[in-house]
Order: structure tokens, then C-alpha cells, then sequence
């Protein structure tokens, strides 16, 4: 029976090709979010904050792309260290980017912000781990074991 390996530089490259998409998500969320409030979406300025700091594209896009990364990592360990990486990637990916769509509704922020930073948070969850689970399959190497050797 086949072993498989992991092509860790293919792996790695796809990791930050899924962080850059994963940024780009939540950027296009946000952009429609701009457009229909016609307004600023903010983010409090720090915990129990009333005051709120308005978002950018561009941190958007580098939240996004940064919690690519931090996905990929966590997806390398879990590829190394347990037997079906994929499954508990999945399950972690989908609880943690389910978190992160409810934690702006406990903001002080106005409604829209707290609806379309949910949005963000769950479309950019939802590509980057979707996106992470489909490459790994790409990225095993077949190895032949011992015995057909």
C-alpha cells in the first residue's frame, strides 16, 4: 500500500496563494459593505470601548491574509501530528470562523457595522478553510513503501 508525503514547498506556496484570497474575500465583503451604508464601518478601539475605529480595505485585507497564514500553519501541524488532518482542520476552521461572525454582535458599534464585520469574518473563514481543505489532497506526494520496494 502507498504512503503519501507531504510536497511541504508546494504546500506552503498554496498557503500563501489561500491567505491572499482569503484577504481579497473579506476586502470585496467590505467594499460592499462601504457601498451599501454609505458609510464608515467601524470596530470598538479597544474592549468595552464605546468609541469605534472606522476599518479600512486594506486592514481588512491584511486581517484576512494574516489569518491565512496562521490557518496554513495550524493545517501543517495537523498534518504532521494526527491521522486525519483534514477532519479536525475542518472542524476547528469552521468553529473558529463561526466565533468570529457572532463576536461583533458583542461591539458597541452601530447594527451595520456589526452585520457586515460578521460578513467579512464569515466569508473570509469560509474561503480560506475551504480553500485549505481542498489542497491537501494536491500536495501529498505518493511514496512507496517499503514493501513494494
Amino acid at each position: 500500500m502507498d504512503d503519501a508525503k507531504l510536497d511541504t514547498a508546494h504546500f506552503l506556496t498554496a498557503g500563501v496563494a489561500v491567505s491572499a484570497v482569503g484577504g481579497a474575500a473579506g476586502w470585496l465583503v467590505y467594499l460592499v459593505g462601504e457601498a451599501v451604508t454609505s458609510g464608515a464601518l467601524g470596530i470598538p478601539e479597544h474592549q468595552g470601548a464605546r468609541a469605534s475605529t472606522v476599518l479600512t480595505g486594506g486592514s481588512i485585507f491584511r486581517t484576512g491574509f494574516l489569518a491565512g497564514l496562521v490557518a496554513t500553519a495550524v493545517l501543517w501541524i495537523l498534518i504532521l501530528l494526527v491521522p486525519t488532518p483534514t477532519q479536525f482542520f475542518g472542524w476547528l476552521g469552521v468553529l473558529v470562523t463561526l466565533a468570529a461572525t457572532v463576536l461583533p454582535f458583542t461591539y458597541h458599534i452601530t447594527n451595520a457595522s456589526k452585520f457586515w464585520l460578521a460578513a467579512i469574518n464569515l466569508i473570509t473563514g469560509l474561503v480560506i478553510v475551504s480553500l485549505l481543505v481542498g489542497i491537501v489532497p494536491k500536495v501529498m506526494q505518493a511514496r512507496a513503501s517499503a514493501s513494494s520496494l
